[in-house]
C-alpha cells in the first residue's frame, strides 16, 4: 500500500449551491462485531459531530445499531456483501445517497477476507473511504485511490479468478 494514497483529513461540511453548509453523511457498512462497530461509530462522530451516521447492515439488526449511535439504518437482504450480492438497485440507492465518507470496520486488517465489502464500497463512489483493519490504525484514502485499492485486491483473490475477472470489469465501469 502506498503511503501516498493515504488521506488523513477531517470530513468537512460541503456548502450547497446556494452557499449554506449541508450536513455529511458518512456510511459504516456493518461488517464486523458490535464492539468495532460502536468504535467506528466513536471515530466518526469525534471527526464530524454534525454528520449523519448511517449504517449499512443486513436485516434483523436495526434497534442494536440505532442503539450504537447510528442515525440512519439501511438494511439489505442476504448474509454476506459482494459486488455480485448485492442488488443493482441497492447499489444505485446508495449511490445516489452522496456521502462524504465510508468507514469500513473490520474484525482484522485481513485485506483478502474484505474484498467483496472494498467492491461494494468502491462501487458506490463515496469521496473518502476510511478503513479500520482491527487495532491497527485507522487508513484514510479518496475515493478513486480506494476503488483502485479494491480493483488491485479483487485481482489478488487467491480461487476466484473468474468471479474477481468480472469484478474487475464491473469495478472498472464504476471508477471512470
Amino acid at each position: 500500500m502506498s503511503s501516498s494514497a493515504l488521506v488523513h483529513t477531517v470530513v468537512t461540511s460541503p456548502s450547497r449551491a446556494d452557499g449554506r453548509a449541508t450536513r455529511p453523511r458518512i456510511l459504516i457498512v456493518r461488517s464486523c462485531r458490535m464492539a468495532q462497530l460502536l468504535s467506528a461509530v466513536v471515530m466518526a462522530r469525534t471527526k464530524n459531530r454534525d454528520a449523519e451516521i448511517v449504517v449499512l447492515s443486513h436485516r434483523g439488526h436495526r434497534h442494536l445499531l440505532r442503539a450504537a449511535g447510528a442515525d440512519r439504518v439501511i438494511e439489505v437482504g442476504g448474509r454476506r456483501f459482494g459486488l455480485l450480492k448485492t442488488a443493482p438497485w441497492t447499489l444505485k440507492r446508495l449511490r445516489g445517497e452522496r456521502f462524504h465518507e465510508v468507514v469500513i470496520p473490520q474484525m482484522n486488517a485481513n485485506t483478502a477476507a474484505h474484498v467483496n465489502i472494498y467492491q461494494v464500497v468502491a462501487a458506490i463512489q463515496p469521496a473518502r473511504v476510511t478503513v479500520v483493519p482491527g487495532t491497527d490504525a485507522p487508513e484514510t484514502y479518496e475515493g478513486r485511490a480506494f476503488a483502485e485499492y479494491a480493483i488491485k485486491h479483487t485481482a489478488g483473490a487467491v480461487g476466484r479468478w473468474e468471479r474477481s475477472t468480472v469484478v474487475r470489469m464491473l469495478l472498472g465501469l464504476f471508477v471512470r
